[in-house]
């Protein structure tokens, strides 16, 4: 599942840390919705739903339908923006290309540190704003995926997403059924539910999932850590390599002299 290029989504980041949009591109995101909400009724239909994924992302039609299912819990047949956005971010967690970093806008991020669970309409406080760590502005590459921060981040939420029973359980086959969203792999999945599933009943409640988000962090920042340090060595390796290359080609330019001034004289 990836973003279309040039649609409008491939222009919105979010912020590495807190894995959320910047004001900035909240308020982009509402004039969006707006225009994508043709009948005025604040909400996104099944149809409109759909016409949107099949434009804005690669997904078929079969997961576009699954998705707005997991979003639509109450089944009323329609989306508001909160599980939009909600949506989107999960959207843009996993997208990479190769443009390279650039500035999320900056300021302040719309942060959900206190996302109620997601049945039926969130509630307009939900979404509050912080402002990031000491005045900085965080930068987000497209070429880092963020599934396992943003899982990690916003365990919760994702949980009574996937919660598809409301049992305060994940079943393996609802998370199956929509691994494609956090780019989870068929033998992840697996080695997820045999190292975390403590109960053994195949599914997970919150604390197994909240451990598994956790060890998935910190499994990542290990191999960025990994992928830092062996880039740094090839760097200096190269660095003594043209260093020798350069200090050869002088000693070469002095023999030569030192040879041209013997023949002269």
């Amino acid at each position: 599942m990836k973003l279309k290029p040039g649609s409008f989504l491939w222009f919105l980041y979010l912020d590495q840390i807190y894995c959320l949009l910047s004001v900035r591109n909240l308020k982009a995101l509402v004039e969006y919705f707006h225009i994508l909400d043709a009948h005025r009724r604040n909400s996104l239909n099944d149809v409109l739903f759909f016409h949107f994924l099949e434009h804005v992302t690669t997904m078929n039609r079969i997961q576009i339908k699954m998705v707005f299912d997991m979003l639509d819990w109450s089944a009323v047949g329609e989306i508001g923006f909160d599980q939009f956005y909600v949506f989107i971010c999960i959207l843009l967690s996993h997208q990479a290309s190769g443009r390279g970093a650039r500035g999320a806008a900056g300021g302040p991020v719309v942060s959900a540190q206190r996302w109620p669970r997601i049945r039926g309409p969130l509630p307009s406080a939900a979404i509050q704003t912080a402002d990031t760590a000491e005045g900085t502005t965080h930068f987000c590459s497209r070429m880092n995926h963020l599934e396992e921060q943003f899982l990690y981040r916003h365990s919760r939420p994702v949980f009574d997403l996937l919660d598809l029973d409301g049992e305060l359980r994940i079943s393996r086959s609802n998370f199956q059924m929509y691994r494609f969203l956090f780019n989870i792999k068929k033998q992840e999945l697996h080695k997820l539910f045999r190292d975390f599933d403590i109960t053994g009943d195949c599914r997970l409640n919150y604390k197994e999932f909240k451990l598994y988000t956790i060890f998935s962090t910190d499994k990542f920042q290990k191999r960025k850590k990994a992928e830092r340090e062996k880039s740094e060595k090839e760097r200096e390796k190269k660095d003594k390599f043209l260093m020798l290359k350069r200090l050869s080609h002088q000693v070469y330019d002095m023999s030569l002299k030192r040879l041209w001034r013997e023949k002269e004289a």
